[in-house]
């Protein structure tokens, strides 16, 4: 795919935050508007029927955050090229779509559509069940989604010479020719964003094409205005990397059958006593080279799991790229403070897990921005104007999403608790003392030395020694004690002078600083 221009990526990015403001906007209304209905049956025993209903919805919209969450994680790898490999195995197509189709289930019977299924026996492949799984997904899903209610859809499963076919053709209203040119576009929309009836974010279609041709395939797309559409995904039935599966597979046989010539030879030449010293220190070499490659593999399992830790921490910082599309003040300011707070974190002695977990939550903790309005992101007027309901509003969020990732769950505190004060008068919760979570102390110092420093359209950046004189007059009320004496000692040694002397370059990050 061609890299987009500037003009192309800064639509992209525009359409991207309307997107996620108003995909993130639905389920956190419904949801709060169940809590507040809940609130009500709660005062009414006569309304205990009713809870089971909002406590549903509540569970419907927090699923559907998560999803959004998990195509945004997913989008990041595939940019990152950072997706988990896994072994090329033999699938059955049949069952795979059998089991695509359970999942959707629900969705489908509360359609009452129809499905036809063709040309599914013994059709299978060799290729990665995951990457084909979450492209099958995406396929049905999109007809189910586009079918009208009480219509059916096909789905037709072909082998053609060397290749797979599958077809999932819809009954729905089909697409202009403008709108198939640019349906794998990442974003895309068929509708306007901000009216049309089906929800997503325009990734799914965008994250099949990439994930069929990183397995030799293509996606193909057929329609017409009024009369359905059909896509059809092709796939060697041999993926390259099955290829060079088979060729490892039939090389480590031929090693084996070596293995087991060289015993023999060993074994027979041991019987006949008639070893001839030359052929003995040969077949020793071989038997030393053999070893040698068996030695290697705790190296190359070491060299994998490095590997998924990186895909891991690209993760994370997928998630913080997001907020860039928001706010590109936000993203740098964020990569700042996580060098601040873990720069203090290991001074006064801090590990694991402590420290990857700072380092996440710095990265993360204005990620609840995404949905502020423009005014507040990218502020033009002083803080004093803005609401303090959005202000507080930005913590809350920003836990809530950091939450929904399981390995994320000790993380989401210290975002939540990232404005509060030492002597109880922060937000959102008027946490105090020791009950702030030593981490959001950290990040405290470290958001508040970054936001002084920085230049805002309402005010120019303050200089090094007044912000250092700032945050030292604040200890005790603002910030912890033991928090701004381990900052006064680094800036007594020049440690914050020589960051700001490459502002505003972000701050350099390991990777094992974001590895739980």
């Amino acid at each position: 795919m061609a890299p987009f221009n500037e003009a192309e990526s800064h639509r992209l990015r525009s359409l991207a935050v309307t997107l996620l403001s108003h995909e993130l906007r639905t389920p956190l209304t419904t949801i709060s508007a169940a809590v507040e209905i809940l609130a009500i049956t709660l005062e009414d025993p006569a309304l205990n029927a009713d809870r089971r209903d909002f406590m549903l919805i509540i569970s419907q919209g927090v699923k559907q955050l998560s999803s959004i969450i998990d195509e945004l994680l997913l989008f990041s790898e595939v940019e990152q090229n950072a997706t988990t490999e896994t072994p090329v195995r033999r699938v059955d197509l049949p069952q795979q779509l059998r089991d695509v189709l359970s999942s959707l289930s629900t969705f489908i019977e509360a359609k009452r559509l129809h499905v036809t299924l063709q040309g599914l026996a013994d059709v299978q492949l060799e290729t990665v069940p995951g990457k084909l799984s979450e492209i099958l997904l995406q396929l049905v899903s999109n007809a189910v989604k586009f079918t009208p209610a009480g219509r059916s859809f096909v789905v037709r499963a072909s082998q053609i010479d060397d290749d797979i076919h599958v077809e999932v053709s819809d009954t729905g209203p089909g697409l202009s020719e403008e709108d198939c040119a640019e349906l794998f576009t990442p974003f895309h929309q068929a509708e306007n964003p901000m009216r049309r009836h089906q929800g997503g974010l325009g990734l799914g279609l965008y994250l099949a094409q990439r994930l069929a041709r990183s397995l030799g395939g293509e996606i193909l797309v057929a329609s017409r205005l009024g009369e359905g559409a059909t896509f059809t995904l092709v796939l060697p039935c041999l993926s390259p990397m099955a290829e060079q599966n088979l060729a490892l597979q039939e090389r480590l046989q031929q090693l084996e059958e070596e293995m087991l010539q060289a015993q023999h030879n060993l074994m027979v030449l041991s019987e006949q006593r008639t070893i001839q010293d030359e052929a003995l220190v040969a077949l020793k070499s071989q038997l030393w080279e053999q070893a040698q490659r068996l030695q290697r593999i705790p190296h190359q399992v070491a060299t994998r799991t490095a590997q998924l830790e990186r895909s891991y921490s690209d993760a994370v910082r997928g998630l913080s790229a997001a907020l860039g599309l928001r706010s590109p003040h936000l993203h740098g300011h964020a990569r700042r403070t996580a060098a601040y707070a873990l720069t203090m974190g290991r001074e006064l002695g801090l590990a694991d897990p402590e420290i990857p977990q700072l380092g996440i939550a710095a990265l993360l903790h204005d990620v609840g921005s995404i949905g502020l309005p423009d005014g507040i992101v990218e502020p033009h007027a002083p803080p004093e104007g803005v609401s303090a309901i959005h202000l507080q509003g930005h913590c809350r969020t920003g836990a809530d999403l950091v939450a929904q990732v399981a390995t994320l769950q000790d993380v989401a505190p210290i975002v939540r608790a990232h404005h509060e004060r030492w002597d109880g008068t922060g937000y959102p919760d008027g946490l105090a003392g020791e009950a702030i979570p030593l981490g959001a102390r950290f990040l405290a110092v470290a958001d508040a030395m970054d936001n002084a420093l920085c230049d805002f359209p309402y005010r120019p950046g303050h200089d090094l020694d007044t912000v250092i004189a700032a945050i030292a007059a604040a200890a005790g009320t603002r910030f912890d004690p033991t928090v701004v004496a381990v900052f006064l000692r680094l800036a007594e040694r020049g440690v914050w002078a020589a960051a700001v002397a490459q502002y505003p370059a972000p701050g350099v990050l390991d990777d094992t600083d974001l590895i739980l």
